[in-house]
């Protein structure tokens, strides 16, 4: 199985784009919520015959729904939230990443399930899924109990994207990740850790719920400094709970980032205000990057199969095994 080495692409910026496929990622993530039709044509147009750029869209975020769409929850029509059973919400909310999908010839297709607001009009039932209390109430769905929405929700995603291989970032959710080939985990956001940011979840789908998938840990640029990053990839890669990493970078690798665009805005404000670095990752005359940062990624890839190989790393891959 060949590991993967991603990225989330959110400010398409050329020149990192470059840098990250000569240093050997394989697979760009594009979340196209923040780019226009022109930007998202041009960067399949450019990059889909060099490396695999799997569309992405989230579930819920601030836009609101069509009523017959909403999630109806103890009598009340949640604008934002959509109606699990739904499948014409699944269809329009993935209508132009299943146009990139079949124009560009793609093999998957990613779903960002974190819910991205929160006040009345929301409710993260991909992520409080074994909260029972969370079930919709429409003319659709008041037929079927809280088991069976989740069912028909997990069903309807992968009707609707056919042939696709589905990514799912970034929740532990036994419905979900039935349907999906891999789990993109956040939980490895900030720091490493095996049990609590891995096989800790990994170990509960598997023996409760008999659902398992495959590992591919994530990694904010933002919280790093450039050598504490690789230093922390080279651990992701040595690690067999691991079957892949992914590089989560907003401004570091971007110079079309809203943060960096409109610094003064107060969502630039607030974010910027909780991470500790704003550089480039490449940057010049900075101690918190590293002007050979994409060098030494790209040995960091050229030895991956040696770090994965050998009996001791067979040994560890089967005893990891029994929790995921």
């Amino acid at each position: 199985m060949e590991f993967m080495k991603g990225m989330y692409l959110i400010w398409p910026d050329n020149d990192y784009i470059d840098k990250a496929i000569d240093s050997g990622i394989n697979k760009f993530f594009f979340a196209m919520q923040h780019s226009t039709k022109d930007i998202i044509e041009s960067v399949f147009e450019k990059y889909s015959d060099k490396v695999e750029i799997i569309p992405m869209e989230c579930f819920i975020d601030g836009r609101a729904l069509p009523r017959d769409q909403q999630f109806v929850h103890k009598g009340q029509y949640l604008e934002h939230t959509p109606c699990p059973t739904c499948k014409e919400f699944i269809k329009e909310r993935f209508r132009i990443p299943l146009e990139m999908y079949n124009k560009y010839d793609c093999r998957s297709i990613a779903i960002d399930l974190e819910c991205y607001g929160n006040g009345p009009g929301f409710i993260s039932y991909f992520r409080d899924w074994e909260e029972s209390d969370y079930l919709c109430e429409c003319d659709r769905c008041k037929k079927f109990n809280y088991f069976e929405q989740h069912t028909i929700n997990a069903n309807l995603i992968g009707e609707v994207f056919g042939d696709a291989i589905i990514h799912q970032l970034c929740y532990v959710n036994p419905y979900i990740w039935r349907t999906t080939d891999y789990w993109l985990n956040e939980f490895t956001y900030e720091e490493w850790g095996v049990w609590q940011k891995i096989l800790k979840n990994t170990r509960k789908m598997k023996k409760d719920y008999d659902a398992t998938t495959k590992n591919s840990s994530g990694l904010w640029m933002e919280k790093f400094t450039a050598d504490d990053y690789l230093k922390c990839l080279k651990k992701i890669v040595k690690a067999t709970s691991n079957d892949g990493y992914w590089l989560y970078p907003q401004m570091r690798m971007s110079k079309n980032c809203f943060w960096r665009t409109h610094p003064d805005d107060p969502y630039s404000k607030r974010e910027l205000a909780n991470l500790p670095y704003h550089s480039f990752i490449d940057a010049p005359n900075d101690n918190t990057s590293d002007t050979e940062f994409f060098i030494k990624l790209k040995e960091l890839n050229n030895n991956i199969d040696d770090y994965r190989s050998g009996w001791w790393f067979g040994l560890r891959k089967w005893i990891s095994g029994w929790f995921r």
